[in-house]
């Protein structure tokens, strides 16, 4: 892997990227590495990659089966592309291939993903859903066992029961409180099959013991002799049979204190998620100065807890996390401390971020990538560029740059900017030492109206034609691409490679349907299907038939659609076209030249009916 990481390092540095992906691709690379290599890139700000690149290795994983590492994969593009519509096409292709049987579809509803939901955020919950299947087991300390028997979405409601009865319990808590179980987990054979752990307890007493500590990864010997109840009829007599061998395996993990605690030492990175570790929450002291002290030692979920106990009983609970809002560094942690304030509170937190951004630059950073407050884009990115600018804020330029990197908030400040500012910018561009040159450049182009985001770049098309280049684009790569390795395997087989003609053909080959892959792939980035017009038109525009006749009366028609839909034997042009273009535009009785002879427009109607 250090070999994989300085090569890509290498290439990165003498602008080979797409040289490197062919080559490690005709390796046949597991998928853990490709996922390594998507960490690696996102390290070195090269997120997100080319559309061609990136779906290279969404392809190359699909053809292996393996959805779940190209849903992986997605999320990180997807974190900087976040709305990007063909990203959301693919994750949702993704998750119905990944998990054909399930109510797939139900889940990308409600997770809005098929929307205008963030794209990871949106796959994450569709995850949660898949975890929490309806008859699957879930448990948690405060409520037990429970099953789920289903989801009233209307009401955003799981139905769970417990020990027979229903509840509905908030499908937000549910995924914030509750652990799912596996079927082989104790609590789950406690439930279903008593009978088979009983009989484990008279034959391999030892065992039930370590099944049991599996499952939870952490108890206390209460713990332990709790959930055996209903499993053994007397403990004291189980527990001399098996505590000499729970002391010396050495699997379990013994620790000491007022009351003995075990661990499994084999699977810590399982654990069922204790919350009973050595930090208390309901025993700690509620005064601020101990929380402040506290607070920074707790894992995410203690903190959580910790927050939730201070609402719930402290008067003035809406201060303290106020002082933890504005001193904390994890996103996870704002977010939540925002989801418990009533609206008026979280605008009063944005507006002091945003008035003194200087001391909160992360929380800037934070306001800006959540999209809160009523601030405008141009007025957070003149914050965000000035700190860029700013030595004394290194260690929060990595934020800044994410930041810049995600094109809806950069395109809409620079959108807001008038001439004279645009200009102030881009002559103390020169003088930023966060940004590196091509970050730079690109900021550049970005100033001077010059992205690849403009509508220039757009190609317009019915929904057939782009289809009907989607399907090409799979033939190439599913069909001629495989067909081209294995002629490339082939020929490597007959030989010294030096003077194989075979392997040379094969190889241009191979360099021609990667061209033509890559094209095609850009142009399918650009395509937006044609929204035809209605009603009464007075224009010639993309998607409208236009009607014409010549001095001689001769009638000609004539439909304006995508590159990919010509057909002249039906009259359909493209709108690129040099006649198309002369068309775009015009009104009735206005001339237009075909051929040789001029024709005057008669007649301009919806081309809705040509699009096939």
């Amino acid at each position: 892997m250090e070999e994989i990481k300085k090569r890509l390092k290498r290439e990165i540095k003498e602008g080979r990227l797409e040289d490197f992906f062919l080559s490690v691709l005709e390796e046949n690379p597991p998928p853990e590495l490709l996922r390594k290599i998507f960490s690696l890139l996102a390290e070195e700000g090269k997120l997100p990659l080319s559309p061609f690149l990136f779906f290279l290795v969404i392809d190359y994983l699909k053809e292996r089966g393996d959805y779940i590492s190209a849903l992986e994969i997605l999320k990180m593009q997807a974190e900087f592309s976040p709305q990007d519509f063909k990203l959301r096409k693919e994750a949702i292709e993704l998750l119905k291939l990944a998990y054909p049987e399930k109510e797939i579809g139900t889940y990308i509803s409600r997770s809005h993903l098929d929307l205008d939901r963030n794209i990871k955020e949106g796959i994450e919950t569709v995850e949660k859903f898949l975890k929490f299947p309806v008859e699957g087991f879930i448990f948690s300390h405060r409520f037990g066992l429970g099953r789920i028997k289903g989801y009233d979405f209307l009401l955003e409601k799981a139905i769970v029961e417990f020990a027979g009865k229903g509840e509905k319990i908030p499908i937000s808590l549910l995924f914030q409180d509750f652990l799912p179980l596996s079927p082989d987990h104790f609590l789950v054979q406690k439930a279903k099959n008593p009978e088979v752990l009983r009989k484990m307890a008279l034959e391999d007493p030892f065992s039930l013991f370590l099944h049991l500590l599996k499952s939870f990864g952490r108890l206390k010997i209460s713990e332990v002799k709790s959930y055996l109840s209903g499993i053994i009829s007397d403990w004291e007599d189980y527990w001399h049979r098996v505590r000499a061998k729970v002391s010396s395996s050495p699997q379990i993990r013994v620790k000491q204190g007022k009351e003995r605690i075990y661990e499994w030492g084999m699977e810590e990175g399982r654990r069922m998620g204790n919350k009973e570790c050595e930090i208390q929450i309901d025993s700690l002291p509620l005064e601020k100065s101990a929380i402040m002290e506290i607070f920074p030692q707790l894992p995410y979920q203690k903190k959580k807890d910790l927050l939730v106990r201070v609402k719930r009983e402290r008067a003035d609970w809406i201060e303290i996390l106020r002082e933890v809002f504005f001193q904390t560094k994890d996103e996870r942690i704002a977010h939540f401390i925002l989801q418990n304030l009533e609206r008026e509170t979280e605008e009063a937190f944005f507006s002091e971020v945003f008035t003194n951004y200087r001391s909160y630059p992360f929380l800037l950073y934070f306001l800006a990538k959540q999209g809160k407050g009523n601030f405008s884009p141009k007025a957070i990115f003149f914050r965000v560029y000035e700190l860029l600018g700013n030595n004394q804020y290194k260690d929060f330029w990595r934020y800044f740059k994410l930041l810049l990197r995600r094109k809806e908030f950069f395109t809409e400040a620079v959108k807001e900017m008038n001439e004279e500012e645009r200009e102030r910018l881009l002559s103390s561009l020169p003088n930023i030492p966060s940004l590196l040159p091509y970050e730079k450049k690109e900021i550049e182009k970005l100033l001077k109206g010059e992205s690849r985001e403009e509508g220039k770049e757009v190609i317009y098309n019915t929904e057939k034609g782009i289809k009907m280049m989607e399907e090409r684009l799979n033939n190439l790569i599913r069909v001629e691409l495989k067909r081209n390795a294995e002629a490339l395997a082939r020929a490597r087989s007959f030989g010294d490679l030096k003077e194989n003609y075979e392997y040379k053909i094969a190889k241009e080959e191979r360099v021609r349907l990667l061209n033509q892959i890559k094209k095609l792939k850009g142009d399918l980035e650009k395509a937006r299907p044609i929204l035809f017009p209605k009603g009464k038109l007075e224009r010639v525009s993309i998607g409208t038939k236009v009607k014409m006749k010549n001095k001689e009366g001769e009638i000609k028609e004539w439909t304006i659609l995508g590159p990919w839909d010509i057909d002249l034997e039906k009259g359909i042009i493209s709108y690129l076209s040099p006649f198309g273009r002369s068309l775009l535009g015009k009104r009735i009785g206005e001339k237009a030249i075909w051929g040789e002879e001029e024709y005057e427009i008669i007649g301009i109607e919806s081309g809705e009916s040509s699009k096939g």
